[in-house]
């Protein structure tokens, strides 16, 4: 993992000690400037570079042209940026001459896209209320080390005012940014291991599920009849793949936690991506804390428009939920691709779409049948509220295990379609129930902890102690240590 390399480590602090003073805006520019490249000559090779380069270039000149003629320069500028994103996305299904798919290989290319049609789009649709855009300011924004690799997703005014406003980091912020960092390194060293850990017991009492001698089996099969078994190899399977949800949360949060720490230190906001999503109530709140400054690019670029322009083609108000439900659908669908290129982020794209749809409909439904003041009083039940969390966790492991049972090479459980396959979901959703408890409850425990009460130089320099000695951990770590997942997107 790049975070634990000590070339990064190396580039952080200096980076850190240098920002660590006042100097112009325009100095600090130059400084960042000269670390994103050392960042970008640290994980990507000149072929990399070479791609990149051009697509930011792409990029700035469609920009440019739509802040002269708006969109009739900026429709087909957006139409070139997403072919070569396309084109580098199914490099590995095509026949070309170039091994594009090497050349892409761990560019945060979405990212990038991201935050170039953000702006293009802005700059045509408001060519005199959006920030004039220069070269080296367009190259610091879609390049940034601090955002590169997988976010956050900043907008462009928000980016201008971060560095206009940026001061160095006063005693207490140290000290809150050091425990950041300390806690995303907790979390890929400590937390990490310990869930893939619980997930390859979870995946072999799936294969021989003999639990404190107790052959569980054999036991399902006296109790059950010949499907037994294959209702507790389901179990296990949903029971593994509901890991997979946090181990991914761990993966990415750690990271957003040492760029945004990092940042914090050299004075720069840097926005938020996560707000507790495993607090969440149903799927719905799920996404609006999951991925956040993703959520609303989506929300911003694809969903209202969408929604709007079916609104004006049939504005009648008892299609509005309908039309709310197809623009979902499509986003995720966007989101499936974006991510990658190919027929499983497009299948995963659809399962998300249609548990969204279902979780609209479900809430429609019961509005109309309760009625507005029925339906809050439901909503607010703690038990509603239970069934509802632990449904919509159980909705994302199951379409982790069926990705599981289709391309992960998990044999396909013996079990036929009826109450016994239901039956399987029951100690799955217990074991959700509890574990959503128990990380409720920790992680409200948690928080700020990692930050003592007392801000001092000696707590500033315990922190700093304490990730070099999880750094120093993941040096002699002879496993190898989880990689970076979004990191490929």
């Amino acid at each position: 993992m790049i975070f634990l390399e000590p070339s990064f480590l190396a580039l952080a602090v200096a980076f850190i000690a240098v920002t660590a003073r006042p100097m112009p805006e325009a100095w600090f520019r130059l400084v960042l400037g000269g670390f994103s490249l050392a960042f970008l000559a640290l994980c990507l090779g000149p072929a990399q570079i070479g791609l990149l380069g051009g697509f930011v270039a792409t990029g700035f000149v469609a920009t440019y042209l739509a802040r002269r003629h708006g969109w009739r320069a900026a429709g087909p500028g957006l139409v070139v940026i997403l072919a070569e994103f396309a084109l580098v996305k199914t490099a590995g299904l095509l026949p070309l001459p170039v091994d594009l798919a090497g050349v892409a290989g761990v560019l945060g290319l979405a990212y990038v896209l991201a935050r170039m049609v953000h702006l293009l789009v802005d700059t045509a649709s408001d060519p005199g209320g959006t920030p004039p855009v220069t070269a080296g300011r367009y190259l610091l924004f879609t390049l940034n080390f601090l955002t590169f690799l997988s976010g956050p997703l900043q907008r462009w005014p928000d980016h201008l005012a971060a560095m206009a406003d940026r001061q160095p980091a006063g005693e207490a912020a140290r000290l809150a940014a050091l425990g950041r960092i300390l806690a995303g390194y907790a979390k890929i060293l400590i937390a990490l291991p310990l869930c893939d850990d619980l997930h390859d017991w979870l995946v072999l009492q799936a294969t021989a599920p003999v639990v404190a001698g107790v052959d569980l089996g054999a036991l399902a099969a006296r109790l059950l009849g010949p499907e037994g078994p294959g209702v507790v190899v389901v179990s296990f399977h949903l029971m593994a793949a509901t890991i997979f949800p946090i181990r991914l949360y761990l993966n990415f949060s750690a990271y957003m936690d040492i760029v945004i720490g990092i940042g914090r230190l050299a004075g720069l906001r840097v926005p938020e991506n996560f707000d507790h999503p495993f607090r969440a109530d149903c799927l719905l709140d799920f996404w609006t804390r999951w991925h956040i400054t993703m959520s609303r690019w989506y929300q911003d670029y694809v969903f209202t428009p969408l929604v709007t322009a079916l609104h004006r083609r049939w504005p009648s108000p008892r299609a509005m939920e309908l039309q709310a439900m197809a623009g979902t659908f499509v986003t995720f669908l966007a989101v499936g691709l974006w991510h990658d290129v190919s027929l499983r982020f497009l299948a995963i794209g659809l399962l998300i779409g249609l548990g969204m749809i279902w979780n609209r409909g479900w809430r429609w439904g019961l509005r109309a049948a309760l009625g507005t003041g029925g339906w809050r009083r439901l909503k607010a039940r703690g038990w509603y509220r239970a069934v509802s969390a632990v449904s919509a966790y159980l909705f994302l492991s199951g379409f982790v295990a069926a990705f599981t049972w289709l391309y992960g090479g998990a044999p396909m459980p013996d079990i036929a379609p009826g109450p016994l396959a239901v039956l399987a979901l029951l100690p799955a959703a217990l074991w959700v129930l509890a574990g959503g408890l128990v990380w409720r409850a920790g992680s409200a425990w948690m928080d700020g902890r990692f930050v003592p009460r007392r801000v001092s130089p000696r707590a500033c320099f315990g922190l700093a102690v304490a990730i070099c000695a999880l750094a120093m951990v993941a040096a002699l770590k002879s496993e190898p240590i989880p990689e970076f997942i979004y990191a490929g997107f």
